[in-house]
């Protein structure tokens, strides 16, 4: 139940759009159906040039881009970020800013996703946080 897919094509584009250098880059993922669909890399987060260890969402800009993909349907999916080393956990910032993201999100929103992207594999790995219990998993994701 709680798991995704991708595209093939659409995580590789992904994947060569984000800095390979700079830690703690992110953004956000879209889509329909348990699919990813869209994504954006965000460009602007606060944290950079500021806190190298920390990924800072430029929440405005953020917000704005889930409102427009609301507009065409696409459902907002969860927010993704780079980790570095070869580290494939989630931080205690990490699981705070999870809880804190989803204790705004309206009932409907049953689950939310928090794939951390690991260089230098570039490999995804998928968490996922579920509404009512608050409970974080890693769950699966499916190249199609």
């Amino acid at each position: 139940m709680y798991e995704l897919k991708i595209k093939n094509e659409k995580l590789l584009n992904l994947l060569q759009r984000l800095p390979e250098k700079l830690p703690e880059t992110g953004g956000i993922i879209g889509g329909k159906n348990q699919e990813i669909t869209e994504y954006w890399v965000d460009d602007d987060a606060v944290s950079k040039g500021k806190y190298m260890c920390r990924y800072t969402p430029n929440v405005d800009v953020m917000n704005e881009k889930i409102h427009k993909w609301s507009e065409k349907n696409i459902d907002f999916l969860g927010i993704f970020h780079t980790h570095y080393f070869g580290i494939r956990t989630l931080s205690k910032g990490d699981i705070e800013y999870m809880y804190k993201i989803m204790n705004v999100m309206p009932l409907s929103v049953k689950v939310l996703y928090f794939p951390i992207i690991v260089f230098p594999e570039k490999e995804m790995i998928l968490y996922a946080i579920k509404n009512q219990t608050m409970e974080i998993i890693q769950c699966d994701y499916y190249i199609i």
